[in-house]
């Protein structure tokens, strides 16, 4: 492959072009040799006076106008063989936003403005400092990747479809975000955008460690700005029944200080008394805190009357403290006597207590057989699933509820099951992952191991030089785990590490919480039946009842926001629905874990970007062609491209 000097044309294959010298040698002589005199018949006896000593052929060459259209043909065909082509005058730029819920924090030297809206200001300069003619596509990573821009477009395009960012109740999903685009040689630089601080390496670094050169890694949070990142939250909530027969309820909760210095809060308890009325609230407790850094602090309400719809606990940090609490969204949590928590579904030969599930305390578990499963009865439960595991079982298409699974057979699509091996060898794991949370696994001794392919929602947790052990990812708002190895039956301390694991994986799974009082933000629930329409308390409309509703089937609805949901059903009962979000990786601003620079593909990206021009030479050859046919039988065909004419030889 060569360009051609000062441009951005080249040739494929510019050794073909070595072959122009012998073709236009062999076009003149074959037109020499047809350029001989016409034979005229002459007397006998005048053949040896005039007989010519030298060839018929032409001694100068003069060539006609037809040579010169074959001469045009010839070239573009030897053009054409040569691989002619343009190099791409734009780029395919890609840019990945992280919208994740860290994303909603304050920026500490602008308050008036959130990391997430720095990141579409970055991107909007990143947009303008491109070529008209450069192609880009804008993607955002939680709950999973998303194409904002839905396919490449041109930079102005761009830079009007970021008013469609949107911040996500989910983790970042950076790095299966960033695998599945860096896996796309068409691009030629990749961007990220993210408040997680970036690991980046230059130079000679990316060839040792054959690093992805295009992917450039940009942290909206600087060195100097990373110690300001602080923040409270409120965590695990739970509302129970009291054991005091005249008492309604008790309501605990964590607040979270995530912070280098002690912060001062108020808490406060308010109720709904109503379900009709849910926007009136009234105090029931409040209390001032004094919260050490980086410390913990339980709360417990007691005595809590009966009665009541719904439950408010919010926190505010006080006065010259704000700069502490940087993340308001996870600064409130709701509850609901009524939002029911659903079973956790076992599917599998073996049931609860045979796996050690029993004494998991915090969750109640229902046993159902494959066939019972795949005959739909999982659908129809009511409340929905809080879970499903699947255990050396693997359903024929991906379920619509958060799922792990365990040691899975072999035999469908869901989720590729490589052959099954006696021992492997772990090779590395991503320790940052919540799942992996306090746990080294180099001690871990595994038998029976079925390594996994990597499906298009899964991140690799662990790896062995058999392949994937541990894969994790959310789809559509659901969550998944994939174990190629036996987890079960649990047994607590006896086997710390994986019980840990256990533990760790359904925490996941459930969005941080075995919990009871709430739904999390970012899942997707089924309505009760007869729902006519479900809306945020003081917010947006979440769901309407189409008309032509089938009779039976129960409506869902996403979830997107932290809030109160307020269900209107057709005999005008009116329930609701408390939704929250709670994870200590996403409101930790200042223990953020790094992101780092992918591993390069193999496959070159110039080659593809090379515009082939030989579809358009054989066009024009043909139509050369189809132009000859038209003179060859038109009424004047023998005159501008008729054969070349010779002059009668003198007798």
């Amino acid at each position: 492959m060569s360009f051609i000097p000062g441009t951005n044309y080249g040739f494929l294959f510019p050794y073909a072009l070595a072959a122009a010298p012998v073709l236009l040698g062999v076009l003149i002589f074959a037109y020499l040799k047809r350029g001989q005199g016409v034979r005229v018949p002459v007397a006998t006896l005048l053949i040896l006076r005039n007989l010519q000593r030298h060839s018929a052929t032409r001694k100068k060459f003069v060539p006609p106008f037809r040579f010169f259209y074959e001469l045009l043909l010839l070239t573009l065909l030897l053009i054409g063989a040569a691989g002619f082509f343009k190099e791409g005058e734009h780029e395919q730029v890609a840019i990945l936003i992280d919208n994740s819920f860290s994303m909603a924090a304050r920026n500490p030297t602008d308050p008036a403005t959130t990391i997430l809206e720095n990141a579409g200001s970055q991107a909007t300069r990143i947009l303008h400092s491109l070529s008209g003619q450069d192609k880009v596509e804008l993607f955002t990573s939680a709950p999973g990747l998303r194409s904002i821009t839905e396919g490449l477009v041109d930079p102005a395009t761009a830079a009007r479809h970021l008013s469609d960012l949107r911040l996500s109740y989910t983790g970042d999903n950076l790095e299966g975000a960033l695998a599945r685009i860096s896996a796309n040689p068409n691009f030629k630089r990749i961007v990220v955008l993210t408040g997680r601080p970036v690991h980046k390496k230059l130079g000679a670094q990316h060839e040792q460690q054959n690093l992805d050169t295009r992917v450039d890694l940009q942290s909206l949070i600087s060195d100097q700005m990373r110690p300001l990142m602080q923040n409270a939250a409120i965590s695990a909530v739970h509302l129970l029944r009291s054991q005091a027969s005249k008492a309604g309820y008790e309501l605990t909760a964590q607040v979270e200080a995530y912070t280098s210095q002690p912060l001062d809060v108020l808490v406060t308890l308010e109720a709904a008394a109503s379900p009709q009325n849910p926007e009136r609230l009234r105090n029931v407790s409040e209390m001032r805190l004094r919260l050490q850094a980086a410390s913990t602090e339980k709360l417990v309400f007691k005595d809590l009357p009966k009665g009541l719809a719904a439950f408010k606990l919010s926190l505010r940090a006080e006065a010259g403290a704000t700069k502490l609490d940087l993340i308001k969204e996870d600064n409130q949590a709701w509850v609901t006597p009524e939002t029911e928590t659903g079973e956790v579904i076992l599917i599998g030969d073996f049931g609860p207590q045979a796996l050690g599930l029993n004494n998991l305390r915090a969750l109640s578990f229902q046993h159902m057989r494959a066939t019972e499963y795949e005959s739909g009865l999982a659908d129809n439960l009511e409340p929905a699933p809080q879970m499903l595991i699947f255990h050396h079982y693997l359903p024929s298409k991906l379920p619509t509820h958060n799922s792990l699974f365990v040691l899975p057979h072999s035999g469908n699509h869901t989720i590729p099951v490589l052959p099954e091996v006696q021992s492997a060898q772990l090779t590395r794991w991503q320790a940052h992952h919540p799942i992996l949370s306090y746990l080294n696994l180099t001690p871990l001794t595994l038998k029976k191991i079925r390594p996994l392919g990597l499906p298009a929602w899964g991140e690799e947790l662990v790896s062995s030089d058999a392949g994937p052990l541990v894969i994790a990812g959310e789809q559509l708002a659901h969550r998944y785990v994939a174990v190629g190895f036996e987890i079960f039956p649990y047994v607590g301390i006896r086997a710390p590490i994986l019980s840990i694991f256990t533990l760790n994986a359904l925490n996941w799974i459930s969005g941080g919480g075995l919990k009871s009082g709430y739904q999390n933000a970012g899942s997707v629930i089924k309505l009760p039946l007869g729902t006519v329409s479900a809306r945020y308390v003081g917010g947006s409309e979440i769901y309407r009842a189409p008309t032509d509703m089938e009779a039976g089937s129960r409506p869902e609805a996403a979830l997107p926001v932290n809030g109160l949901v307020q269900i209107v059903q057709e005999n005008s009962k009116i329930g609701l629905i408390a939704v929250n979000y709670f994870d200590a990786q996403e409101s930790n601003l200042l223990a953020a874990a790094p992101l780092q620079q992918p591993a390069s593909h193999s496959t070159r990206t110039e080659d593809l970007q090379k515009y082939l021009w030989t579809k358009r030479l054989a066009m024009v050859a043909l139509a050369l062609c189809i132009l000859e046919l038209i003179f060859l039988f038109a009424p004047f065909a023998g005159r501008a491209l008729s054969k070349t004419v010779i002059s009668k030889t003198k007798a």
